[in-house]
């Protein structure tokens, strides 16, 4: 994995999965994060499918060391894929050199194309080790944070004590700690933070 997006001082960002995985929510927490704690200018455009429940659902984002001029995604940088059609939707768009994590629970049979990908079960380990599907989503935050650098752990657990309930808050936190753990223990890891003050 020595190609990565991180040299570049904009990236397009996107968190996606089925309605209920909390895409939207990531997508936020991972905005809010690279703003507060990284000094980044962020833009992010929630999408959702046309079902009522259980649909598509997305958080596009941007993070620029400089003012963003236009808020839409062309070309994601990364990709989070919490399901199939998360992959489907997004993966055609991203170049080979993008950073692509997967929900390997739902999403198999990644293209080859792909050079940087991290795939782990996140929402079978959240079942298994903290009893809910519904943190998946923090997993894969913190396995974001280890392989990419672009967000830190601790400060993406404090921008998330300022938005989820006192009842998850613990939960949450140990999901983020459980996807960097995962992530690190992978061995994928890259040593750039651009982001980094």
């Amino acid at each position: 994995m020595t190609s990565t997006p991180l040299s570049k001082k904009r990236l397009e960002i996107v968190v996606s999965g089925s309605g209920g995985q909390g895409s939207i929510l990531a997508g936020r927490l991972l905005a809010e994060t690279a703003a507060v704690y990284g000094g980044m200018q962020t833009a992010l455009v929630p999408c959702f499918g046309p079902e009522v429940r259980g649909g598509f659902s997305s958080a596009e984002l941007i993070i620029d060391s400089n003012q963003i001029d236009y808020p839409r995604i062309t070309s994601p940088d990364i990709l989070i894929a919490l399901s199939r059609d998360a992959m489907n939707k997004y993966g055609p768009a991203m170049g080979s050199n993008g950073l692509v994590l997967v929900n390997e629970t739902f999403v198999q049979n990644i293209s080859g194309r792909f050079k940087n990908v991290f795939s782990a079960p996140f929402t079978a380990i959240a079942i298994k080790k903290l009893k809910t599907p519904l943190v998946a989503n923090m997993i894969a935050l913190g396995a974001l944070a280890a392989v990419s650098g672009i967000i830190s752990p601790e400060y993406l657990k404090l921008t998330i004590e300022k938005h989820v309930p006192e009842k998850v808050l613990k939960i949450d936190k140990m999901a983020v700690e459980t996807g960097f753990e995962i992530a690190v223990s992978a061995g994928l890891a890259w040593q750039e933070n651009v982001f980094q003050q």
